[in-house]
């Protein structure tokens, strides 16, 4: 068969034989911790298992660390298995034992860390407010009666969460008959989810001499009840109710962060209850309303216990229930709104699972899932370390955030690869394992030599090119010659004395007619397929002029692209190879198009991986120009965002202000009480401080105060922001910014004056002193986030978050002042640490210590500090430590621990600004939130009675270098 038209060949091929290589596994994890784990102080026999397990070839090691620095086996009564299991086992843990912990599994092939960080708090019975006095509840026969544990249960510290239960007793002999056992008697009692005994109406059998009502926590961990105040009930009986219309005493309320709606969690079985009270007792109905308010159920559920019980929520549980309570008096209804949320579940593509790629194709991870709330975008891991989606082989795009691809896999990139994904209820960790298979090499004939005399010249000489490997689609064939007088390869031409034949579809043979003109002596077959090329040689040579050949293995793979030779094709062939000409033009013509643009992209800077860091990029103009590469904070090439509200003018004649005595003072600047003339448009003066700088002649200083001040001009009036009153800077004078006064100075000195003032602050928990209460301390936490969720809205960051720089109004409402080191954001959006001049170590993220790079996060690990500041009553950060020692475990993982007078729910918010990803931290608006759950919380989140002087006396110094 023949070739008549110069052309490449193009052949499809398929070979499925591939080449693996000896195994080897990263660990990944098959069994994790769970979240919160409760344990038992004085008890020598309890032994609480924290469970690790991961697999790898070869084995895993495993290691433990605990607040980030590592733990050894047989400490403490900490073991586990180092090289055969990394679940942990603590044997009589004590109040030291409290804290979080991280497994980590290694071997030789990659690490990685469980995701997820395990509670382990000691269980707490907790204690009602308790009286002595016997309540007596007076009520009419035929009444609806509530009856509450001393007001309001609270339960301090409470965990693992009691179970609340009523009983009824006999003081006198002690005699308990429980409230479960009257109410499988008598449907009229009911303890609803607050944990009040509600009796839908009460007869004179409620009312027994000598007996009390009350009400227990019962820990199921400790095995213990705590019991509050006892209630005594006196039913009235000359008078009683006959008829009483039914009345709504109770129905399920959704929690205070929930919105309007019952929040329910798909898989639970979750219960809605409506309480009537009514004689005779009410019946009760459930219905269910479709969209337009319709009953979906006319007949409804009738459910004498007063609840309806649904299994396994789902989705079509949402929406609107009725429930009515109906009896001779009458009838009351009441609606319950209920929304389904879930936790992060896989979405229809599934768990992702292990894979095998062969070499040079691309591999592309996708972390599908769904979640109510939306979950967070995911985090990809490669053994155990955050993945560089910017990485030049890793396509990503933001708006497909559950998936990457990496391009042109090889035997490097054999890895594990994981996802975390989470929202508010739970996450979702998956590992996939990546094998690449590796492709053969190309095999083409060897060395093929023809030798003639001219007196016997043969009239035709064949020489064979086949080739065998992996991957055969598509294979280009291309014949070439070389001479000694140019001793340079070049495409073979068609025609004349050269035939293409092709034997089959992986071959494409030379043939040689000596009778149709002069021949050249060498030649060579070159075979791509894509991935690796191969070639083999052929001599031709005549005896009487010897010998022309050169030698190249042919086994071996050579890296060069050479043109394509010319062809010739029988009729037969001549429309399948033209189509084949055509698609091999236009895909290296499409190839050529694309190498501009691939070039340009590789000369591009890399976009960051996750936050929003802010990265300096050279312009050509030499000039730095700062880019937000964070979503909502994205701002144009070289205009930060914030530059598009308008600024203030604030200029004043000098002749508005005075300035009376120095307040305060640094290195570069000085603060003086004054006052400014017609502030509130009244023709008065108003105290105000007044800044200014120390050298008026150092145009540098003169600078930043500027700086400052086009930050502060930016900004709207904010009650958890200083307030700029008023500007000097354009009259050739000393400049000056003119400030609101706050007379109680700042945040810091605040808190170590009272901790100074009153030592028995400790005994603070029922307001014994007048020092400051839990209360006091959640407001200053929730001021200064609401402070800076404001700041962080107008792009502002601060960077300099600490204690010191809030000050305290006259009603103790705290602002977020000193802007000094915002200056930068107006000129690159970006902070870089200076060699001189003291630095603010202590309150620095690992992001800014080690990058010299301030962001929104990075205000927000600063925060985490700042609420440890307010905790401990102003102590330095990280007591007794260096500079260079904190430094190095931060970097290392080290968070400090939680203080002992401190929730579980306070420090979990501590920990969640201390995260080491920048984008897992909390947004402060998110922080403001939670912030206000606890600062309406029914228990106190700093209990003062547990507070431990001694851990923080004496340390409220640091190194001479430091700004603290």
């Amino acid at each position: 068969m023949t070739m008549t038209k110069a052309a490449v060949v193009v052949i499809t091929a398929f070979f499925t034989t591939v080449m693996t290589q000896d195994m080897k596994l990263p660990p990944r994890f098959i069994v994790q911790p769970n979240r919160q784990y409760y344990f038992k102080v004085d008890d020598a026999t309890f032994t609480q298992e924290l469970p690790c397990r991961a697999k790898g070839i070869p084995e895993p090691y495993y290691e433990w660390k605990k607040f980030g620095e590592l733990l050894s086996v047989g400490t403490r009564g900490w073991n586990w298995k180092p090289n055969g299991g990394g679940t942990i086992s603590i044997n009589g843990p004590d109040f030291s034992d409290e804290g979080y912990y991280q497994c980590l599994a290694r071997n030789t092939d990659g690490m990685v860390a469980v995701s997820t960080v395990a509670f382990f708090q000691r269980a707490r019975a907790g204690a009602f407010p308790y009286n002595q006095t016997v309540e007596t509840k007076v009520v009419r026969e035929g009444e609806n009666v509530t009856l509450v544990c001393s007001g309001k249960p609270q339960f301090p510290y409470a965990a693992p969460n009691p179970t609340i239960q009523w009983e009824l007793y006999t003081p006198a002999s002690g005699s308990v008959k429980e409230t479960q056992a009257i109410m499988a008697d008598d449907k009229r009692r009911q303890v609803d989810q607050s944990g009040a005994l509600r009796f839908a109406f009460v007869t004179r059998d409620d009312s027994q001499p000598n007996q009390q009502y009350r009400c227990s926590a019962y820990n199921s961990l400790l095995k213990l009840s705590v019991f509050g105040s006892p209630v005594k009930l006196s039913v009235d009986s000359t008078n009683p109710l006959t008829v009483n219309a039914p009345k709504l005493m109770y129905k399920t309320a959704p929690e205070p962060s929930s919105g309007p709606s019952v929040v329910f969690l798909k898989g639970q079985n979750r219960t809605l209850s409506c309480i009537f009270a009514g004689k005779p007792v009410p019946t009760i109905r459930w219905y269910k309303l479709d969209a337009n308010g319709r009953l979906m159920n006319p007949d409804g559920i009738v459910d004498k216990t007063q609840n309806l019980v649904i299994q396994v929520v789902n989705f079509d549980h949402e929406g609107t229930y009725r429930c009515t309570g109906s009896n001779p008096g009458g009838s009351q209804s009441a609606e319950i709104q209920v929304a389904v949320e879930a936790a992060p579940f896989w979405t229809k593509t599934g768990r992702p699972k292990d894979t095998n790629v062969t070499a040079g194709d691309d591999f592309t991870f996708e972390c599908g899932t769904e979640g109510i709330p939306a979950p967070d975008k995911p985090k990809f891991y490669s053994n155990g370390v955050e993945l560089d989606l910017s990485q030049p082989r890793i396509v990503y795009d933001e708006q497909e955030p559950t998936k990457f691809t990496l391009k042109n896999v090889s035997k490097a990139d054999l890895q594990v690869f994981q996802c975390n994904v989470s929202n508010k209820h739970d996450y979702l960790y998956a590992s996939v394992y990546l094998n690449v298979l590796l492709r053969t090499q190309l095999l083409v004939e060897p060395e093929q030599n023809v030798s003639y005399e001219e007196d016997n010249k043969p009239t035709n000489v064949r020489f064979n090119c086949s080739a065998k490997g992996d991957p055969m689609t598509p294979l280009t064939f291309t014949w070439m010659y070389n001479t000694p007088e140019t001793d340079k390869w070049m495409p073979l031409p068609a025609g004349g004395p050269y035939t293409f034949i092709m034997d089959n579809e992986h071959a494409v043979d030379l043939d040689i007619s000596l009778e149709k003109g002069s021949v050249h002596a060498q030649y060579k077959c070159v075979v791509e397929n894509g991935y690796m090329p191969a070639e083999v040689l052929a001599t031709l040579w005549n005896e009487n002029a010897g010998p022309t050949s050169i030698s190249i293995d042919p086994f071996l793979p050579v890296w060069t692209l050479v043109a394509a030779v010319a062809t010739t094709l029988a009729l037969s062939l001549l429309s399948s190879v033209v189509i084949a000409v055509i698609v091999r033009r236009k895909r290296r013509q499409r190839y050529a198009d694309d190498a501009p643009e691939m070039n340009e992209e590789l000369m591009q800077t890399p976009p960051a991986g996750v936050g929003s860091y802010e990265i300096p990029l050279q312009m050509n103009n030499g000039t730095s120009l700062s880019r937000s590469l964070h979503g909502e904070n994205e701002v144009a090439d070289d205009v930060p965002m914030y530059l598009e509200v308008p600024t203030l003018n604030t200029e004043i004649p000098r002749t508005h202000v005075r300035v009376h005595a120095e307040i305060g003072s640094g290195s570069f600047g000085q603060v003086y009480m004054g006052e400014i003339y017609n502030q509130n448009g009244q023709g008065e003066w108003t105290a105000a401080a007044v800044k200014t700088v120390r050298d008026p002649h150092d145009s540098a200083l003169v600078k930043d105060l500027k700086d400052e001040l086009k930050v502060m001009q930016i900004l709207r009036p904010h009650p958890n922001v200083v307030t700029l009153f008023a500007s000097c800077t354009r009259d050739g004078g000393v400049p000056m910014i003119i400030l609101e006064y706050l007379p109680n100075g700042n945040l810091q000195t605040s808190l170590r004056n009272d901790r100074a003032r009153n030592k028995a602050v400790y005994n603070n928990l029922y307001g014994a002193s007048a020092s400051l209460t839990s209360r006091d301390l959640m407001k200053y936490a929730v001021d200064v986030a609401n402070g800076m969720a404001f700041l962080s809205s107008m792009s502002i960051l601060h960077r300099d978050l600490a204690a010191r720089n809030v000050l305290l109004s006259d009603d103790k409402r705290c602002k977020v002042s000193d802007f000094g080191f915002a200056r930068d954001v107006i000129e690159s959006h970006q902070y870089e640490m200076k060699s001189q001049g003291r630095v603010p170590v202590r309150w620095m993220s690992p992001e800014a210590l080690n990058d010299q790079i301030f962001t929104s996060q990075s205000d927000v690990w600063a925060y985490g500090v700042l609420l440890w500041e307010i905790v401990t009553l102003g102590c330095i950060p990280y007591p007794g430590m260096s500079a260079e020692q904190v430094m190095r475990k931060i970097t290392n993982g080290y968070r400090m621990p939680r203080p002992q007078h401190c929730s579980q729910d306070m420090y979990g918010i501590m920990l969640s600004c201390w995260e080491g990803a920048p984008n897992a931290r909390p947004s402060f608006k998110d922080l403001t939130s939670s912030l206000n759950e606890l600062l309406v919380a029914d228990y106190d989140v700093l209990t003062f009675g547990e507070f431990e002087e001694a851990l923080y006396d004496n340390v409220d110094k640091c190194d001479g270098d430091e700004k603290c």
